[in-house]
């Protein structure tokens, strides 16, 4: 385990170094910060008394309207896949607690795919207006001037793993890719994420915060590298002219 602990610190600050001149780093710096904060805690007793007192409490709701419960934790995901001002991720913990790690992976998964398609057929029908109060416009004009409607799956994959899943759906729904590969792109980069954070917030419900630093940190290495590979092939697209 000691050669885990070491190179997973070790790959992070690898990868930062090579995203310090990229727009990226501080999103990637802010994260490492988030993880490394919430390690500490969530490993104080105080925290842990708190969390057990409201994972109980909405427990015992949930128990009563479960129907109602899972609908309104897919609906959060939805918005959390569409608006980059809405989180899904503090509502996990009490999803697991509710109901298990695998039923709230499969309902965040859901959710993430009902809200991937929304941010889609939104960029598609909609339009610049209404993404104008959604979303960061200038990023969305950003990747559309680099992603093109034929992009290839590979690039689109990456494009969808790296950013904030409502970036992706917005512009290539105004792209007008094709909806079909755009779902599996969609359905393919959300799984490993569902998986992580349900993981992650299993950890968090069992105190057991080491493994919560680690496997959250390797997240954010493999995130980071994925954004530095995202930028490379960005710019050799950029130099080789629209395809």
């Amino acid at each position: 385990m000691w050669y885990f602990c070491a190179f997973t610190p070790f790959t992070v600050l690898y990868t930062l170094t090579r995203l310090a001149r990229t727009q990226h780093f501080r999103r990637i710096l802010l994260l490492v910060v988030f993880v490394l904060g919430l390690s500490l805690l969530g490993s104080s007793p105080a925290f842990q008394g708190g969390l057990a007192h409201l994972l109980a409490a909405v427990q015992a709701d949930v128990s009563e309207n479960p129907v109602r419960g899972g609908l309104l934790f897919v609906l959060a995901a939805a918005l959390a896949a569409m608006l980059a001002f809405v989180s899904s991720s503090v509502l996990v913990p009490i999803a697991i607690y509710a109901w298990g790690q695998e039923t709230a992976f499969v309902l965040l998964w859901i959710g993430w795919l009902v809200g991937g398609m929304a941010s889609y057929a939104v960029g598609r029908y909609l339009g610049r207006p209404i993404l104008r109060l959604m979303t960061s416009n200038w990023q969305v004009a950003h990747y559309e001037r680099r992603i093109s409607a034929t992009a290839p799956l590979a690039l689109v994959f990456l494009f969808q793993f790296t950013l904030p899943s409502e970036i992706p759906g917005y512009v290539l729904g105004l792209l007008k890719y094709s909806f079909w590969r755009y779902l599996l792109v969609l359905g393919l980069t959300e799984l490993p994420y569902a998986l992580a954070l349900t993981f992650l917030g299993g950890a968090l419900i069992l105190g057991n915060m080491i493994r919560f630093a680690l496997v959250a940190l390797g997240v954010v290495a493999l995130l980071a590298f994925a954004l530095y590979v995202l930028d490379r092939q960005l710019k050799e697209r950029a130099q080789d002219g629209p395809t």
